[in-house]
């Protein structure tokens, strides 16, 4: 599900998977600041996300060839002044 701004612009994206290779040379390059979330809270707060160093996430994800459930958060399209932010919600370590 992705969230809409009154505009039509997409502000927040649905979860997505997709594989180590993808994510590491295509989706994490674009960001700076990288959230990781932790699961096992109550609703509201079911997650709670913490900001991570993003050469910890390329390692942890390259040594283990995750698949990467996350979604992303388009806080430029709001305002100008504010960064986009990756939001890792799950990592799948796959068997080779």
């Amino acid at each position: 599900m992705e969230v809409i701004d009154k505009k039509g612009v997409t502000i927040q994206t649905g979860f997505a998977t997709v594989t180590h290779d993808k994510f590491l040379n295509e989706i994490l390059p674009q960001f700076e600041k990288i959230m990781v979330g932790v699961g096992g809270g109550q609703e509201p707060f079911a997650y709670i996300y913490f900001e991570v160093e993003k050469q910890d996430v390329i390692d942890t994800i390259r040594m283990n060839q995750c698949k990467v459930t996350f979604s992303i958060m388009f806080n430029s399209k709001v305002r100008e002044d504010m960064q986009d932010i990756l939001y890792i919600k799950k990592l799948k370590q796959q068997i080779v």
